[in-house]
């Protein structure tokens, strides 16, 4: 297909395809050039070339970024002697999103699903609730690393039940839900 330039009027041999996605618009990189200015650095005296949008929003006053951050020297930055803004109870979060933690967890959460949780959500919530096991109910071994210790399901039904978990070592627990 062909097409004229936008500046110059001269054929460019393109396709349609490119034309849908603003492609082949000009002939050469001189044409497409249009709307380009030249300056002289604000920081060094450098002349170089930048678009006239960029003028218009407040950019490309440098030549480089090591020119724009020598710019930035001494300044302040925006959030200077600020708490992070995206921590909860921060001033500029109040009324907004989780500012109060304690709405976040149980059945204040928008996403507390109740009994019909999953496994991993359910024994995360027993770990929080019962905390991390230190020893076997059952053997009463209190040696093991903690991690060898499980919550383990009295019922088998797996609900939110405190009562309903016990606290067992791995051997123990695999004896328990065989027996189940």
């Amino acid at each position: 297909m062909l097409k004229p330039c936008e500046r110059c009027g001269k054929e460019i041999h393109t396709f349609p395809s490119k034309l849908a996605r603003g492609k082949d618009k000009y002939c050469s990189r001189s044409c497409a050039n249009i709307g380009r200015v030249e300056l002289k650095c604000a920081i060094c005296g450098k002349q170089f070339t930048t678009h006239q949008c960029k003028l218009k929003t407040g950019r490309g006053k440098y030549c480089s970024r090591k020119c724009y951050e020598l710019s930035k020297r001494g300044k302040p930055s925006w959030n200077k002697g600020l708490s992070n803004t995206w921590a909860i109870g921060n001033k500029y979060r109040l009324g907004k999103g989780n500012s109060n933690p304690h709405k976040m967890f149980g059945t204040a959460n928008h996403k507390w699903k109740g009994n019909s949780v999953g496994y991993y959500g359910l024994h995360n919530w027993v770990r929080r609730e019962l905390g991390k096991p230190q020893n076997c109910e059952h053997c009463k071994n209190n040696n093991l690393k903690p991690r060898q210790y499980h919550w383990a399901n009295k019922s088998q039904k797996y609900l939110r039940d405190k009562k309903d978990w016990i606290r067992l070592c791995v051997p123990c627990h695999k004896k328990y839900d065989s027996k189940n």
